[in-house]
């Protein structure tokens, strides 16, 4: 992250703690509502690389905690607190398109995915280990693209091991 991103996004542009139930420390994302990825549209959450020990003491010293649509708490940054978060590296990107895609368009895009995770009956992980992309599929909802550096890549995969996949198409 960088402050040049906030003239970029201007007040769309939001930096906070975001902790999920059951998590002990959550992460620190910068999230913008209405991000433009060449022609395509859609929200982007980027996230903070920072070891949990000064998370946790950014945590403590919030300016505001309130919950999001659930039960997730975002936690808001004190000011000195936001100044150090601008100088972060970026860990993780999320991408949310406003647009439908469907598995057909991400491998015409992309290629032809290393492999494919079935994580219900209507979502598909499409896994690019050597692009260290993640792209959820979704018929029913909107589809998620995810991006770590390709040497990272282990953490997407990771929590998928254990779910039965089909090979790639």
């Amino acid at each position: 992250m960088c402050s040049s991103d906030l003239a970029l996004y201007g007040p769309d542009f939001d930096i906070a703690i975001v902790t999920a139930p059951g998590e002990a420390v959550g992460t620190l994302e910068a999230y913008v509502a209405s991000a433009h990825a060449g022609f395509i549209t859609g929200k982007l959450i980027l996230t903070a690389g920072i070891d949990a020990e000064r998370l946790t003491s950014m945590q403590l010293r919030a300016a505001k905690r309130e919950y999001m649509e659930s039960t997730t708490v975002k936690s808001t940054l004190a000011p000195a607190d936001l100044a150090t978060a601008l100088t972060l590296p970026i860990q993780a990107i999320s991408f949310v398109p406003t647009v439908k895609l469907d598995a057909e368009a991400v491998t015409a895009r992309f290629g032809a995915a290393a492999r494919h995770v079935a994580v219900n009956d209507h979502q598909t992980h499409l896994l690019y280990p050597a692009k260290g992309l993640d792209v959820i599929v979704d018929t029913r909802g909107k589809p998620l693209l995810q991006y770590v550096a390709p040497r990272d890549f282990a953490r997407l995969q990771a929590p998928l091991d254990a779910i039965d996949t089909a090979p790639a198409q």
